[in-house]
């Protein structure tokens, strides 16, 4: 019966992340780089740093925490990782290489789930202060930090 809830669980999460990133690709997709790139009256951040911020946190809690090289580029984590902050502008192209490492993350991490890839973890206490302690909680704990980051998207769509 465990083993029945946990892969119920698994498959839970694989579907929700999948539908927060479709969520993600469709904000991107209806507006150009240049005005996702504008930051909102009262905000300290923009639409496109949400969205490439997800997309790098992911990796470097699943990926990196894990042991494992990450499927983005140096560039994207070094703009968009914990600590960084928007920019005015972004390289051309910075949009659709967001785009591309959303749409694609899912499908690879739970094919890299499937291999056994996720053995290894490194602990770590996230800013909030809660600790994971293993691949299956930082899966868990990306899902609600991209709903936070994607509602907080959507809020500065409706002032750009």
């Amino acid at each position: 019966m465990v083993i029945i809830m946990y892969v119920w669980m698994m498959e839970y999460t694989w579907n929700v992340w999948s539908f927060l990133r479709t969520q993600w690709t469709q904000l991107l997709k209806d507006h150009t780089q240049e005005t996702l790139s504008i930051i909102p009256t009262g905000f300290n951040n923009s639409p496109i740093w949400n969205a490439g911020h997800v997309c790098v946190t992911q990796q470097l809690l699943c990926y990196n925490l894990s042991g494992l090289s990450m499927n983005v580029s140096d560039e994207l984590i070094a703009q968009f990782r914990k600590g960084t902050f928007a920019k005015a502008e972004y390289a051309e192209g910075t949009k659709e290489e967001i785009m591309q490492g959303l749409a694609a993350m899912v499908a690879l991490t739970q094919t890299d789930f499937a291999a056994g890839k996720f053995k290894d973890f490194q602990a770590y206490t996230t800013s909030s202060g809660y600790l994971l302690e293993n691949f299956e909680q930082a899966l868990s704990f990306n899902l609600q930090h991209e709903a936070y980051h994607l509602g907080v998207a959507r809020s500065q769509q409706r002032l750009i």
